[in-house]
């Protein structure tokens, strides 16, 4: 495992970006829109180390609550995210299907049998 990174789900997030900022220092990175506008994904990197995830809510998240919390897990291999992919499925459930993604990257989404909320993510080479 290469890290885990906070992932902070927001209503309006375009709007609360700036806030977090001011916060916190460091510089926005990465920030991705929807067709209608709404951030997919941002990054606030405040050290070279420290680095917080925003998005704004999506249908996929279900009874996700803004202001609530997912774990982003970026694994080092593929065979890695396919064996944490299967394990936190296990008595839980998928909340955004294991896939390939236009960033570049194997992603997928699960629920595990707490309730607990993990975004699984491999660049690919």
């Amino acid at each position: 495992m290469k890290r885990i990174i906070p992932d902070i789900t927001l209503d309006d997030c375009a709007k609360k970006l700036e806030y977090y900022q001011k916060v916190f220092g460091g510089e926005l990175k990465n920030i991705r829109k929807t067709p209608s506008e709404e951030i997919m994904h941002a990054e606030l990197h405040i050290k070279p180390d420290l680095v917080l995830y925003f998005h704004d809510k999506f249908s996929y998240a279900g009874d996700v609550v803004y202001g609530s919390v997912v774990l982003v897990i970026e694994t080092e291999t593929e065979a890695e995210l396919n064996w944490m992919y299967n394990a936190l499925k296990e008595d839980g459930g998928v909340r955004y299907k294991l896939q390939q993604t236009d960033w570049g990257a194997l992603h997928a989404v699960v629920e595990d049998k707490h309730g607990v909320i993990w975004s699984l993510n491999y660049m690919l080479p």
